[in-house]
């Protein structure tokens, strides 16, 4: 019995780090490093109307501004040359999603630096959306450039 309970203790104490990475590692592909089940991949410029909800309200979270830009894409029809067609993010419950995951970069940026980014500017980049082993949502963000 004492073995089983080391065992799973060992287990878990070895899953959490990639549960609670502050960044992801950038695999040879920017995805096998991904510690979990991708869902889509897209490219966005998150411009000035990505930055106000349909209210006119300025957002203040990351995530707030992933989810308009989709919103904005698939619902409004406001996009960029630079916004990607996703075929997931086309209703508002899964664009909800958005704004309830855990947003951050790969390790060569700062997690924290891309989330300011999302929000005080106009960057162009790409999102890695994914559902976490632990069952979270996930949303990577890589900067172009």
């Amino acid at each position: 019995m004492r073995k089983i309970v080391t065992l799973a203790a060992a287990l878990v104490l070895t899953a959490a780090p990639v549960w609670a990475q502050s960044c992801i590692p950038y695999g040879n592909d920017g995805i096998s490093s991904i510690p979990g089940r991708v869902i889509v991949t897209y490219s966005a410029e998150w411009s000035n109307f990505d930055h106000f909800n349909s209210s006119g309200n300025r957002l203040t979270t990351a995530g707030q501004v992933l989810q308009q830009d989709r919103a904005n894409v698939h619902k409004f029809g406001k996009s960029t040359v630079s916004d990607s067609y996703d075929g997931f993010f086309t209703t508002v419950e899964r664009r909800s999603l958005l704004s309830r995951a855990t947003v951050t970069s790969y390790c060569h940026l700062n997690p924290a630096a891309a989330r300011n980014a999302l929000v005080n500017s106009s960057p162009v980049g790409t999102v890695v959306f994914y559902r976490a082993y632990n069952g979270s949502y996930v949303a990577v963000v890589d900067f172009a450039g």
